[in-house]
């Protein structure tokens, strides 16, 4: 656990770590209590953490630099099969897209994917303020032009 707070966590895997730091920085600028854990591992993952945040926060973000579907399923099943769903958690996943992806500098794959810190914090913010929107609002735009 790198930060310890009440209102939103983000469990974040791999390499993507330093931005849901940056991420989390800013929700605590704006008054949001944040937790933030490492998952470090995909297999076997911390139950124990990932129960701790699913019974201690109304919302969860999964953030992770890979395809969708993997961890993010695994977490979403388990938090599924323990019912912390039933109970208004609130749950969003940001992953790269199921598409072929250009060659460029990482940061810009970053952005067109909707995981900087700016497309995170939006998505995050929602989550804390009960504002109901998709994950990775503006890769799902950029969708609807192609």
């Amino acid at each position: 656990m790198l930060k310890q707070g009440s209102d939103i966590a983000i469990l974040s895997l791999g390499t993507m770590l330093d931005v849901c730091l940056e991420v989390a920085d800013k929700l605590e600028d704006i008054g949001v209590s944040v937790s933030l854990a490492d998952a470090r591992f995909a297999k076997l993952f911390d139950r124990v953490i990932v129960r701790n945040l699913a019974i201690s926060h109304k919302a969860l973000l999964l953030i992770k630099e890979s395809s969708p579907g993997g961890f993010s399923a695994h977490i979403l099943q388990f938090i599924a099969c323990e019912a912390f769903l039933d109970n208004g958690l609130k749950v969003r996943t940001a992953s790269l897209p199921d598409e072929y992806i250009d060659h460029a500098e990482r940061s810009s794959q970053l952005v067109s994917a909707g995981l900087d810190v700016d497309s995170l914090f939006a998505v995050a913010s929602q989550l804390a303020f009960d504002k109901i929107d998709s994950g990775q609002a503006k890769y799902f735009k950029n969708l609807g032009n192609k």
